[in-house]
């Protein structure tokens, strides 16, 4: 699913005072003509993880919440064209005057999400807003990927969202957030962190309501509402079934989180993830263990040792020479929003890790108070229990990192 975000110029102060000169406008309205912005345009900002090829001018995307933001100035028309290659597709959603993307309550907010999208194979160009949506002078869009139907599925390299241009009939100018010395969070872990079950939430006393691609909304998840309190640029890497151990429906065992193939991997025993081409984020959030906690594994003294020692060796691994190289790397490892044992293995393994050097190896208990919040879909989290773990994600890494 892809969250698009138009905002007021006007509505962020940043816009006027903190934007560089080289990044204003340099035209107006051009009467109505469209005209395409290639998605490699450099006033494109994006965030997440990104396929960028320069020569075609257009970017892949395959993981959800990766988002693009850009201004328009004097449009009555901004669109998106999209070759749709995913063998599932996914979904747009729309919003209007909130600077953020992802704020936590957008469902219940009369005019931020002003429509939802459905991509098409037989689809290219999905308007994202028209000229009574856009009346001020200048409008601040976004586009975030906030779910693939079949991403689990689509292993090949070429089933991504083939993102072409911008295509308006105003000026396009750069984002504020592109303006802006963003901090850098990086989110990894399963169907906890990736939204599914948070678009239908039910009373706790009502019957479940299944579950469905339609009711998966990763803009919900509690990784995108800490991400937007943080007021930060984010990658959240998290998909249905992964786990720490590769003897299981999970990661691979060597991941350079690179588009497609994601699931062709040797049979290893602990998953040593792959950073290498990615830049050293401000501090890393773990949430993984809970598909390795299934019958009763998580109550068996032997397997628990194994957790332990595979999040050891993971984090040795993500904070070693052959990735970021800092052993001082602020590191989260998370229970959020439900466990389901995995504590007994995650509290020793941040105790090993500390007695270890590893300084920037924390515990964060993100999970949710149940009494009285609703239920999410298909046995997931709802997206009142993720909004309840996002502030205590949010409170625990502002705390601990002195950025509030």
């Amino acid at each position: 699913v892809v969250v698009v975000v138009v905002v007021p110029c006007d509505a962020s102060p940043a816009f006027h005072a903190e934007r560089p000169a080289g990044l204003r406008p340099t035209g107006h309205s051009n009467g109505g003509l469209l005209t395409e912005v290639p998605a490699t345009d450099k006033r494109l900002f994006w965030e997440g993880r990104t396929l960028r090829n320069e020569r075609a001018g257009n970017v892949s995307i395959d993981f959800e919440n990766t988002r693009v933001s850009f201004v328009v100035h004097g449009a009555n028309f901004v669109g998106l064209r999209i070759q749709d290659r995913t063998s599932g597709g996914a979904r747009l959603a729309v919003y209007i005057n909130n600077t953020e993307w992802a704020d936590g309550d957008e469902a219940s907010i009369p005019g931020l999400r002003v429509a939802t999208l459905v991509t098409s194979p037989v689809q290219t160009l999905y308007t994202l807003a028209t000229g009574h949506q856009l009346k001020a002078a200048c409008a601040e869009v976004s586009v975030a990927l906030i779910s693939e139907w079949n991403m689990v599925g689509d292993t090949r390299a070429s089933e991504t969202l083939n993102i072409e241009a911008v295509v308006t009939d105003g000026t396009v100018s750069a984002s504020w957030r592109q303006a802006q010395q963003l901090r850098r969070v990086v989110f990894l872990g399963d169907s906890l962190a990736s939204g599914v079950g948070t678009g239908g939430d039910v009373p706790p006393s009502g019957a479940p309501c299944g579950a469905g691609v339609l009711l998966d909304d990763s803009s919900r998840s509690w990784p995108a509402m800490t991400c937007s309190a943080l007021n930060a640029s984010c990658e959240t890497l998290a998909a249905s079934g992964w786990t720490l151990f590769a003897n299981r429906p999970n990661i691979p065992s060597i991941f350079p989180l690179t588009l497609g193939h994601m699931y062709s991997w040797s049979a290893a025993d602990v998953v040593p993830w792959n950073f290498a081409s990615t830049p050293r984020p401000d501090a890393l959030v773990v949430e993984l263990g809970e598909n390795d906690c299934h019958a009763g594994d998580c109550t068996n003294a032997t397997f628990l040792a194994r957790l332990r020692d595979a999040y050891v060796a993971f984090v040795a691994n993500v904070t070693g020479p052959a990735v970021y190289d800092d052993p001082n790397l602020p590191v989260f490892i998370t229970i959020a929003p439900h466990e389901a044992g995995q504590s007994a293995a995650i509290l020793p393994a941040v105790a090993e890790l500390q007695s270890r050097g590893f300084t920037g190896v924390r515990f964060l208990n993100a999970t949710a108070s149940p009494e009285g919040l609703p239920r999410g879909c298909g046995g997931h989290p709802s997206h009142a229990q993720s909004k309840n773990s996002a502030a205590r994600a949010t409170n625990a890494i502002c705390t601990a990192l002195g950025w509030c």
